[in-house]
């Protein structure tokens, strides 16, 4: 693999995962008890092993498109 297609692939875990913790929070929040978006990127970086500064970087790319 080459480091593009590495990063691509970090990414593309990065946003499903954010996309999970989305849908989990959602529930949550409908009952006033969600995830504030600070603990959502650090759980996103514990579960796919990046910085919560990378998750933060790769979200703002996403948004953009």
């Amino acid at each position: 693999m080459t480091i593009k297609s590495e990063a691509a692939d970090c990414d593309a875990r990065i946003l499903k995962s954010m996309r999970q913790w989305e849908l989990i929070d959602a529930k949550g929040r409908e009952l006033g008890r969600g995830l504030g978006r600070r603990q959502m990127v650090e759980r996103v970086a514990l579960e796919t092993g990046t910085s919560a500064r990378r998750v933060l970087s790769v979200l703002k790319l996403d948004a953009k498109m």
